[in-house]
């Protein structure tokens, strides 16, 4: 995490407005429904807003939430035996 004036000088291009634009969408895998729940919990205590309400597609459970810069976490939990095995 690091501050706008000090970000910039990583790059010529102008700094998104998470707020405004979509910048990122960063999904994370988590062990167990559960741990997805946490997650969300604990990022709403934070600050952070949910932007979508829970889905249960059956082989996959996903939340999303936005940080306090408006970029959007998708924690979610597929079903270890949704997965096709590897030839």
């Amino acid at each position: 995490m690091l501050v706008k004036p000090f970000f910039q000088g990583f790059t010529p291009k102008p700094i998104s407005d998470a707020h405004r634009q979509t910048e990122v969408l960063l999904a994370l895998s988590m062990d167990s429904r559960d741990e997805v729940d946490a997650f969300v919990d604990k990022a709403v205590a934070a600050g952070a807003t949910v932007t979508q309400p829970a889905r249960d597609y059956g082989f996959i459970y996903h939340q999303s939430v936005a940080d306090l810069d408006g970029h959007q976490w998708e924690p979610f939990f597929m079903a270890p035996d949704a997965v096709p095995p590897q030839a």
